[in-house]
């Protein structure tokens, strides 16, 4: 929904900026862009929290099905336990989480949850070595990279529910 409503930053930075500025973001953008911006990452965090909860549900009711005996319990780690428990689950399971889609919704969430929101221009501090520090524009996920990856991950669930489906 927000997203449709228009997120000009396909070209998030411009340097020199319009008014002189060494770097200006997000050129595009009157003042209702970041408001429909902000709304967006707002449903696109939440987003991310609540499918990998899910996943992580359905690695709950896989430890259970299959006596899989997992102390700390979450999706990867019921599908690995399945290679033995059932092969052909395994399988299909484990497609769904080398999918480049979810390896991207995987970092992406983790960058949500414990490092700079990748929807936001991060420091641009890096430290490439011991006795190096670089300065630089920052790294940005663009909406439509977010749009693109939500909509992947939902085919990955219900990916998900399918071969499960199949296997009982």
């Amino acid at each position: 929904y927000y997203f449709e409503k228009g997120i000009p930053d396909d070209e998030w930075f411009i340097s020199p900026g319009k008014q002189g500025e060494s770097v200006q973001y997000y050129p595009h953008f009157d003042k209702k862009h970041f408001l429909i911006k902000s709304e967006f990452d707002y449903y696109a965090d939440v987003f991310y929290y609540k499918i990998f909860s899910a996943w992580d549900t359905i690695g709950h009711l896989l430890n259970i099905l299959y006596k899989l005996k997992i102390k700390r319990v979450g999706f990867k780690s019921a599908i690995a336990k399945l290679k033995s428990a059932n092969p052909n689950l395994f399988k299909s399971l484990k497609a769904i989480v080398d999918d480049p889609d979810f390896q991207k919704a995987n970092k992406l969430r983790d960058d949500i949850t414990h490092n700079y929101l990748p929807s936001t221009v991060d420091s641009g501090i890096d430290k490439p070595s011991e006795r190096k520090v670089t300065f630089g524009v920052g790294k940005y996920t663009k909406s439509a990279e977010f749009y693109q990856n939500v909509r992947a991950s939902l085919h990955l669930f219900v990916k998900t529910l399918e071969c499960i489906k199949q296997q009982s």
